[in-house]
């Protein structure tokens, strides 16, 4: 009896049921980054369009420092919410980090606090600061939030249970459109509070989205998720455990937000600096289009791979798709395709136009390179072990500075050409030195594999 209900139970790692998993988190990949363009066209259509979109610029750029390392959260939440006492601890240390990133922007979002700091620091002219504070009131429930739908959607992965997280997107995506038209027009409130409210009132819909279909997980005779697993580490279960396995992912994210701003200002000091500055940021949106999903992959990973076996398998998927999403934006390198879609599409010309599809056909392979990124940080995760992956991101980041540093000495290449080699020797350095930490674990566990069965042998 149990020999035929092993027989068949459905793999959990074969590709129809690995995409079955991963195909609500591609659709969150592809719904919540259309959510900020449209917020950015409702402040367009407001009485001073140029002050509300400066104005919500500058409130974002200082909290996404603080927002964007808790993402890391959601990998960790996957990888250890076992079982019931584990999702309490795992929440409780979400909370404490959620609050810790709350409490500054709380601070700026004083008035007196903001003016100063936007004046002194960074300059910003008063009549842009002055429609700050309120939107930065609204914003700092940010962490939270966020936060909050990165450890329920952890859950849910685990337990895979991920629809709701497609569904939570989508309701992101309608609710601050809804929201800020409403705002803009009917309420007539300023840009930068309208589109605040809306990222509030979109990021509490979906972290209410996800958090209900988890309240059935403990539900039953059996519950999804038991009280407790004996077989898990009791060691894994400390507080301290759980933040020594996140900080890697939080460096590594804060490194990645933090380097973009190099990559700019070494394009303004080599040749051609405004067409390469206008036809990089297209070339990257475009290649990024096929690329939030692959990043999104992780969690399937995560909660995927067990042993060796279960990771080869996963791995064929993962050539699966990142091939897929490469061959996909293949389509545009044929002339014709890349003057329509870089032209008629997106409205670019002349000169702009070439350096972005130039660009773009040198950065095809990024989808590629973004599917070994996310399958070697979820194996690591997996594992256990992410102290490579923060290793991994300071290389990156060092021959990134040091790639844009020569082709700025060196002169004569334009700034476009500058930035996407550098871009591009960057990632295959992050990419072969996770290549590199994923051998070894897999090394050291068939050793210890092997010492395992030799004591028990004698």
């Amino acid at each position: 009896m149990s020999t035929s209900q092993t027989i068949s139970a459905p793999d959990p790692t074969s590709l129809r049921r690995l995409y079955a998993l991963f195909l609500p988190l591609a659709l969150s990949g592809a719904f919540f980054p259309i959510a900020r363009p449209i917020v950015s066209a409702a402040l367009a259509r407001t009485p001073e369009p140029e002050l509300a979109l400066a104005a919500f610029s500058i409130v974002l750029s200082l909290t996404t420092p603080l927002i964007s390392p808790l993402f890391g959260m959601r990998q960790i939440v996957t990888a250890l919410c076992v079982d019931a006492d584990m999702v309490r601890r795992l929440g409780r240390v979400v909370l404490g980090l959620g609050l810790i990133a709350t409490l500054p922007l709380l601070i700026v979002s004083i008035p007196t606090v903001y003016l100063a700091f936007t004046d002194r620091v960074l300059g910003i002219p008063p009549a842009i600061a002055a429609m700050g504070p309120p939107a930065m009131l609204l914003m700092s429930t940010s962490p939270l939030l966020t936060i909050g739908r990165a450890y329920y959607q952890g859950v849910l992965v685990y337990y895979d249970r991920a629809n709701p997280i497609g569904l939570g997107a989508f309701g992101y995506l309608v609710v601050s459109t809804v929201v800020v038209f409403i705002a803009v027009s009917w309420l007539e409130l300023s840009g930068a509070v309208s589109a605040a409210l809306a990222l509030l009132s979109a990021n509490a819909i979906y972290l209410v989205i996800v958090w209900w279909p988890t309240r059935a997980l403990y539900r039953g005779e059996k519950p999804r998720i038991p009280a407790r697993r004996d077989s898990f580490d009791e060691s894994k279960r400390s507080g301290r455990y759980i933040l020594r396995l996140y900080r890697p992912l939080a460096v590594s994210a804060t490194l990645t937000a933090c380097i973009e701003p190099v990559i700019q200002a070494a394009m303004a000091r080599a040749p051609d600096p405004t067409i390469s500055l206008a036809a990089y940021s297209v070339s990257v949106s475009v290649v990024w289009l096929m690329r939030t999903h692959l990043w999104n992959m992780q969690q399937v990973v995560i909660a995927r791979v067990h042993d060796h076996t279960s990771y080869a398998a996963v791995r064929r998927w993962m050539l699966s798709l990142s091939l897929g999403s490469t061959a996909v934006l293949a389509i545009f390198l044929w002339p014709p395709a890349g003057e329509w879609f870089f032209g008629d599409v997106i409205g670019l010309t002349g000169p702009v136009r070439d350096f972005a599809w130039r660009g773009f056909a040198l950065l095809i392979i990024m989808p590629f390179f973004q599917g070994w990124r996310s399958l070697y940080h979820g194996t690591l995760i997996a594992l256990g072990t992410t102290r490579r992956i923060q290793t991994a991101a300071l290389g990156r980041a060092a021959v990134l500075v040091l790639c844009l540093v020569i082709g700025v000495a060196h002169g004569r290449l334009a700034g476009l050409y500058v930035a996407v080699g550098a871009t591009l020797m960057a990632e295959l350095t992050e990419v072969l030195s996770l290549h590199v930490a994923v051998r070894r674990q897999w090394a050291r566990r068939a050793a210890a594999l092997r010492t395992n069965e030799l004591g028990t042998s004698e």
